[in-house]
């Protein structure tokens, strides 16, 4: 959601709450301490079986061509089937150390509306953005996500306006709810 919004136009978005998934590796402290592995080689196991590498170039013919070893990991398997240690030519895997699964992230902030749990997302203009493009570009980002995502979690998206003309300040820009806001004012969007 966040990228889809930045990619809008010259703004920044701020999301309070929220879960961010990750892929995690949950190891068994006895399993390590039998196995003689430390969470630190683990750990370097698996930064090092996730890694996309130039493995140079080619040259058939007139033609030359990049070559590259594809070592991202995908799946929890790849995870569970990534090589720690191999005493004796035996290999000890992640899933033999421990189990990966999905989880969350370790969280920020948190955010509720109406008492429940929901991601809260602040979205200030730039200095010099032009506002009504911006906020139709949030517009149609924020519609085309809410034709896209399932029933729950629902997308409801309501847009805080300073209604106020102050003097000398020249021109307004009508607010889609219908107010009308000084041209530098920042918008925040709640969704």
């Amino acid at each position: 959601l966040r990228d889809r919004l930045v990619g809008a136009g010259r703004e920044q978005v701020a999301p309070i709450g929220g879960d961010v998934k990750q892929y995690q590796a949950v190891l068994a402290p006895s399993k390590l301490s039998a196995y003689g592995i430390g969470a630190n080689q683990a750990m370097e196991a698996l930064a090092a079986s996730n890694q996309n590498v130039s493995a140079g170039f080619m040259i058939e013919g007139g033609s030359e061509y990049l070559t590259t070893g594809i070592g991202r990991v995908r799946t929890l398997e790849d995870i569970g089937d990534t090589v720690v240690a191999a005493p004796d030519g035996v290999p000890v895997r992640i899933s033999d150390l421990g189990v990966a699964r999905i989880g969350q992230a370790p969280k920020r902030g948190e955010g509720s509306a109406n008492a429940h749990p929901a991601v809260i997302i602040g979205i200030q203009k730039q200095p010099r953005a032009n506002t009504l493009a911006l906020t139709r570009a949030l517009d149609a980002v924020l519609d085309d996500l809410q034709a896209k995502i399932p029933e729950e979690p629902s997308l409801p998206y309501r847009r805080f306006v300073y209604p106020e003309r102050r003097r000398g300040q020249g021109d307004t820009v009508a607010d889609p709810c219908g107010a009308e806001a000084p041209p530098e004012k920042s918008r925040v969007l709640l969704v």
